[in-house]
């Protein structure tokens, strides 16, 4: 009788202590799991910090409109839970609270526009500066430029695809640059005797066509309007205005 509850008594301890290893085991797999998942999370978070286009990282493919509607969202959200919590509270705790909300509220405002201010150039402003720019060079590119302002003017067109920010603007760019070179070595001659245009660096005048043309191809590629490539109108866009009312 005595052997046999000896016998029950081990048996009994025997499953209690396999019950709390395999108890422990699976609370430390459990414990490893959440802690793996929560390194995966914070890896994820931080993943997706560096890759969004609105913390100033890269921003040159981007449009900072969408930062305007993140910030909007934000604000939209620190508007409802005020309005809850000023619910819940007593009227004259609530006006002293809603003045102090109003007050965060304002100085999140500035701090929006003004971290807004100091991002780098979005897609956008990088367009309308560089063409600004191309433009304005060519209108005062000289008539009759010597071969080294020649050469110049072909590697500073060569440079500016291979170096623009935004790699996908880049890419087309490089390729319309290789397609129709500013002087003229690969550029695409008239079929059936049509009269070959003389080299984009050759002249003002035949550099400001070149822009325009580079200008109405992305334009094109974009659905947006093109422009009359006339070397009048491009003057009096880039160099010097025919506006008689004191504007320019």
């Amino acid at each position: 009788m005595r052997r046999s509850l000896r016998i029950f008594v081990l048996a009994a301890s025997s499953t209690l202590a396999v019950r709390f290893f395999r108890g422990g085991r699976l609370a430390a797999c459990s414990e490893r799991e959440e802690v793996g998942a929560k390194k995966d999370d914070e890896k994820k978070t931080k993943n997706h910090s560096n890759n969004d286009p609105f913390s100033c990282a890269e921003p040159a493919c981007s449009h900072k409109v969408d930062l305007l509607r993140r910030s909007f969202n934000q604000r939209r959200k620190f508007t409802s839970s005020s309005s809850s919590t000023s619910s819940s509270s007593s009227s004259s705790s609530s006006d002293a609270s809603n003045t102090s909300e109003q007050k965060q509220q304002h100085a999140q405002d500035d701090d929006d526009y003004q971290t807004l201010d100091e991002c780098p150039l979005d897609i956008a402003e990088l367009g309308t500066s560089t063409w600004s720019l191309m433009h304005t060079i060519a209108a005062y590119y000289p008539d009759t430029p010597s071969e080294e302002e020649r050469a110049a003017a072909t590697q500073l067109f060569f440079a500016l695809a291979r170096f623009y920010p935004c790699r996908t603007c880049a890419g087309d760019f490089q390729e319309y640059v290789a397609a129709h070179p500013p002087n003229g070595s690969g550029g695409g001659g008239g079929d059936g005797g049509a009269e070959v245009p003389p080299a984009a660096n050759s002249s003002r005048e035949a550099l400001s066509l070149w822009v325009c043309g580079l200008h109405n191809h992305v334009n094109d590629r974009l659905g947006k309007p093109v422009f009359k490539c006339e070397i009048k109108r491009l003057d009096a866009r880039w160099k010097k205005s025919e506006r008689t009312d004191g504007s320019c």
